[in-house]
């Protein structure tokens, strides 16, 4: 969909669309709108929470390698279903 509409997109290397991507995420970072803010509050909240959850009881955090173990089979699962 993104392709289609920005051609040029597709005919970047991985590196250059890392760039564009880390652009807009700054520039989206920068905009200072109540409903931003708003959402940036709700997740620092999240992240501070589960910080704290984490200090409780470290045994209970997952690891890299398990969330994407759990990414990769969900997506496998989703390819299945549509398949």
């Amino acid at each position: 969909m993104i392709a289609e509409r920005l051609p040029e997109l597709a005919a970047m290397s991985r590196d250059q669309k890392w760039l564009v991507f880390r652009e807009l995420e700054e520039e989206l970072a920068a905009d200072d709108s109540t409903e931003t803010l708003a959402g940036k509050a709700a997740v620092v909240e999240i992240l501070e929470q589960r910080w704290q959850n984490y200090l409780a009881d470290p045994g209970s955090a997952t690891t890299w390698s398990k969330v994407q173990e759990r990414m990769h089979a969900y997506r496998a699962q989703r390819r299945a279903g549509q398949a």
